[in-house]
């Protein structure tokens, strides 16, 4: 990284110019970098579960107050909420190999996190 003195003749400065030069403030002080455009396309399978998961997303706002009240009533003195709870038994409904790649359980067999044991 390059260091900066003055970026931009101001005192200080933070952001990104054109979606290719990023400034910003760091311990060590102001910095300029480069920012490398992403090579990032998600697998089929990443997108198959991404969608079941918005599928959860809508299916919890779907539903009444108090149906979402029994959920968080549900995780009293538990470390979740009754969001995670309703979206990871949501999850855990949806069969085959997608089910048990999800949240690593597996209706038939013995599995942890799609590996068998």
């Amino acid at each position: 990284m390059a260091r900066v003195k003055i970026p931009l003749l101001s005192g200080s400065a933070h952001g990104t110019i054109a979606k290719c030069l990023t400034f910003s403030k760091r311990k060590t002080g102001q910095k300029a970098r480069f920012q490398r455009k992403q090579n990032y396309a998600p697998t089929a399978a990443q997108k198959i579960r991404r969608f079941w998961c918005a599928q959860a997303v809508l299916a919890w706002q779907a539903l009444t107050p108090t149906e979402k009240k029994s959920y968080n009533k549900q995780t009293i003195g538990k470390t979740i909420t009754g969001y995670n709870l309703f979206i990871s038994q949501y999850l855990k409904t949806i069969p085959g190999e997608l089910g048990s790649s999800i949240f690593g359980i597996r209706i038939y067999g013995i599995y942890n996190y799609g590996k068998q044991l």
